[in-house]
């Protein structure tokens, strides 16, 4: 994206932000399942994978890809919640909008994040004819009536030299440009995905989730920052 933004003054309503007041970002694994049923382990097991791993955010960027537009946002409530004096929350939040908001105006100090044409070799953990072979024996099981759908997971591996997996990322949003795509980077861990659909949505808002809400201070925005999205 271009680094070369303005700032310009908030307009409009702050319900029409999504995830304003922030949360947790991060993952379920499918191995998670075993918590709950008796399944027979995998094949490969990732053992470096966590089952579930999430990240509580309260200082965070938004980005509307329809409006072209960002939105900088600090929740000051959870740390209120944890003893904190409103005054002094409220003050370190402006600053550190003010040094998000320095940051996205820099300049670049690499073009890491650049998009590079790459050909690395790939390693596929099961042969094309043995998932053909899967494939018959699924719509085998659907003719039967024993299920009406499977998910037929196929691991590859990228073999060294590979490029960074915020290339892959951009690469996957370029071929498959899909709303529900998202980037983890965990350090240890980088999850790119590209779900054509959203699994679930849980939202209390017009609700009947609580019976009664308490005054919260209201998130803290820079302001909307205008920009061109180039991938």
């Amino acid at each position: 994206m271009d680094r070369s933004i303005s700032i310009s003054p908030l307009e409009g309503s702050l319900s029409e932000i999504p995830f304003l007041q922030g949360g947790l970002a991060g993952f379920f694994s499918y191995d998670l399942v075993r918590q709950w049923e008796n399944i027979s382990a995998p094949s490969v097991q990732n053992r470096t994978l966590p089952d579930s791993l999430f990240l509580f955010f309260n200082l965070f960027v938004l980005l509307d890809h329809t409006r072209e537009q960002l939105y900088l946002v600090y929740n000051p409530l959870p740390e209120i919640k944890m003893g904190r004096s409103e005054e002094s929350v409220h003050r370190e939040g402006r600053k550190k909008l003010a040094d998000l908001r320095s940051r996205l105006r820099s300049p670049r100090l690499s073009q890491e994040d650049e998009l590079q044409n790459f050909s690395p070799a790939i390693e596929g953990e099961v042969s094309e004819g043995e998932y053909i072979k899967m494939v018959l024996r699924a719509k085998e099981y659907i003719a039967a009536g024993d299920i009406f759908q499977a998910n037929l997971s196929h691991r590859f591996r990228i073999v060294f030299p590979a490029p960074a997996p915020f290339q892959i990322y951009r690469r996957l949003r370029e071929i498959n440009p899909s709303p529900f795509s998202a980037y983890l980077d965990l350090g240890s861990i980088q999850i790119a995905s590209g779900s054509p659909e959203r699994l679930v949505r849980v939202s209390t808002l017009g609700g009947n989730a609580s019976s009664r809400r308490d005054r919260s201070p209201e998130p803290i925005l820079a302001g909307k920052t205008k920009q061109r999205i180039s991938g």
